[in-house]
């Protein structure tokens, strides 16, 4: 069975420090002996030169690498001197005492001399021993009992040895320098650490120049890249700056365009409301307005028509007329019932007479002159007036333009301003603006059209938006209903002034854009004038019956009237379709006289030609005719049906 034997390394040391300690005091008596007896050093003095390279016991602390190569062993705090020699210490100037030269050697561990002089017991303790029954030398320690040595490494030696001098060297009054200084200055075998050659950074002056001049150029690319990277910092801080800047500009804009719409959304929602309340009331009173005048102008018209029928029964029943003088009768239809007509009284009669005598006059009179009503007095200021509320989207528009365009405002704004212009327009008679007593003679006169007008943006806007609605839908849908409702052709005052109306939009250059109900209300008035030249009954004579010349007159006069009404709304028309259509119109009145004229030579009962004739024969010495035909064969077709009149014209001339 293997045994080992083994001792506690702490222990161990201590004792062998007592042990040295009492040795290093002997020691230090001899060494006071050999110095008194002797007055100067030998050669083979112990000193603590690191350049002794004898093999001899002294003291060194030489750490060369012959040294660091050799096998470390273990370090005794003793100290050996050789016996052969006789060592003689003098104290020298500047050198160590003799107390504190004995501390350090003392303190010191020394290798031996030799390995004859290490006993046995050292020996024994130096190494790993296992012992094969029993043992001479033993320390009471039990023949059964398994020794295990702790064998200290090298590394742990050195950390003792370390401190342990380290303390010494405290206890003796030196400077201890710091553990992280002490381990930079110490190799890895615990002895103090000198530069060596392969140690050194640079072994010549241009190596030292080259690593300088490496350096610089490093430096100089690493501050030129800072520089650039400090400029495209400063250039991001000022991209920075300007954007929070501009957002800042963006959000107090932002800020006023939120508060400027809440004042908006009011103002539509008031403006709505209000409208929604007053546009049931603005077409009641339109359609009471119109009403009234169409009952105005079918009640002329029909007792016009009835004085002719009981007049010409009259002139039948007394013998005064035959059928046969009676051009047209088959469209009075008078006879078709039978029935016999009573005779005018002689205040009836006497009236009658009278409006003869004075020639045809005008058949339609204008309405007297109302006030207009202000149907928006009881609003707000803001929503009281066309002005005020243009201007309210004018403001918007100018502030900010693109959510102008983009809520289509100018579509909005064409519904909500008709009220206001329906409102302004309520008493205005389109049929009676040629009046003398009508202060409404142009577009200009209009509050609302001078109001839509105020900006206008260029040539190509001039008619577009807001206006071209007014004009087109509200304005112009007013005249054709007028003409519709109540147009007469026999009126001189309802021709004109449509004739006047198609010069101002003419003149403001509104005929294409109002073309579809420009041909609409054209057409309109001349299936007026065709159908009332149709139905027209006029009287062939050849006596001097007074009653009947008057009123073969009366009917001529009122015939050439629908013939100068028509010339004049002829001369009005645009040139193109609707001048096409006024010309074929103008040819079929002509017509109708001309079937007339030529029934009086065929009755021999031309008494009444020269009237008849009068309109043609103006026309026939005036080439004015022929400057507003716009196509040659309108050209022909005039010249060829005043050839057809001529004979009648020479006549007349006789």
């Amino acid at each position: 069975m293997f045994r080992s034997k083994k001792k506690k390394a702490g222990s161990r040391k201590r004792r062998e420090v007592e042990a040295e300690s009492e040795k290093a005091e002997s020691d230090l008596q001899v060494l006071e002996e050999l110095r008194r007896s002797r007055s100067r050093p030998s050669k083979s003095a112990m000193t603590f030169s690191s350049r002794s390279t004898s093999t001899s016991g002294l003291l060194s602390f030489d750490d060369g690498e012959r040294q660091t190569k050799q096998k470390k062993r273990k370090m005794r705090p003793n100290l050996v001197v050789s016996s052969t020699v006789d060592v003689e210490m003098e104290e020298p100037i500047g050198q160590y005492s003799t107390e504190m030269l004995a501390s350090l050697r003392s303190e010191q561990s020394v290798l031996l001399s030799s390995k004859k002089e290490e006993t046995p017991e050292d020996t024994r303790h130096s190494k790993n021993r296992v012992t094969f029954g029993e043992h001479a030398d033993g320390f009471g320690i039990s023949k059964t009992t398994e020794v295990v040595e702790d064998v200290a490494t090298e590394e742990e030696d050195d950390e003792q040895n370390r401190r342990w001098e380290e303390e010494l060297m405290r206890r003796g009054g030196h400077r201890i320098p710091s553990t992280s200084e002490s381990k930079g200055r110490r190799s890895r075998d615990g002895l103090p650490a000198y530069p060596m050659r392969r140690n050194v950074a640079c072994v010549s002056l241009g190596t030292v120049l080259g690593k300088l001049e490496k350096s610089l150029e490093s430096t100089t690319f690493e501050d030129e890249r800072v520089s650039r990277e400090l400029s495209r910092l400063e250039a991001e801080a000022a991209l920075i700056e300007t954007t929070l800047k501009q957002q800042q500009e963006e959000l107090l804009v932002s800020s006023e365009e939120f508060d400027y719409f809440q004042e908006i959304e009011d103002f539509v929602k008031g403006l709505s409301f209000c409208l929604r309340e007053k546009a049931p009331v603005i077409k009641a009173k339109e359609k009471c307005i119109v009403d009234e005048r169409v009952q105005r102008v079918k009640t002329t018209q029909q007792e016009e028509k009835r004085g002719i029928e009981e007049d010409i029964m009259s002139f039948l029943n007394s013998g005064v007329l035959q059928q046969s003088d009676v051009f047209g009768l088959k469209h009075l239809d008078l006879l078709s019932s039978g029935e016999a007509v009573a005779p005018l009284n002689d205040a009836l009669r006497a009236a009658r007479v009278l409006k003869y005598q004075q020639h045809f006059t005008e058949s339609y009179v204008a309405g007297p002159q109302q006030k207009d009503e202000d149907l928006f007095a009881d609003a707000i200021d803001e929503i009281n007036s066309l002005e005020r509320v243009y201007g309210r989207f004018q403001e918007w528009k100018a502030k900010f333009p693109e959510t102008y365009k983009s809520t289509y405002c100018e579509l909005a704004q064409e519904k909500v301003f008709a009220p206001y212009v329906q409102t302004e327009l309520l008493h205005w008679d389109p049929l009676a603006m040629a009046d003398t007593d009508t202060k409404l003679k142009s577009l200009k006169d209009f509050a609302w059209f001078r109001v839509l007008s105020q900006h206008r943006l260029g040539s190509d806007e001039a008619v577009d938006g807001p206006l071209l609605y007014q004009v087109r839908d509200v304005l112009f849908e007013k005249v054709c209903a007028a003409v519709s409702s109540y147009f007469d052709p026999y009126s001189s005052l309802q021709a004109r002034s449509l004739s006047l109306v198609l010069e101002e939009i003419n003149r403001h250059g509104y005929y294409t854009l109002v073309e579809e109900k420009l041909h609409t209300l054209a057409n309109t008035a001349l299936e007026s004038f065709s159908s009332e030249a149709k139905r027209t009954v006029l009287v062939a004579m050849d006596h001097n019956n007074q009653d009947a010349s008057l009123f073969s007159r009366y009917q001529l006069e009122r015939f050439n009237t629908l013939q100068d009404n028509l010339l004049t709304l002829f001369v009005n028309l645009p040139k193109g379709a609707l001048a096409a259509a006024g010309f074929r119109c103008l040819l079929q009145v002509f017509h109708q006289l001309l079937a007339y004229v030529r029934y009086c030579e065929d009755t021999h009962k031309t008494q009444l030609v020269v009237t008849a004739t009068q309109v043609v024969r103006q026309l026939s010495g005036s080439s004015y005719l022929l400057q507003v035909l716009s196509e040659p064969s309108q050209e022909c077709e005039l010249k060829h049906i005043m050839e057809l009149f001529s004979p009648f014209l020479q006549h007349a001339a006789q």
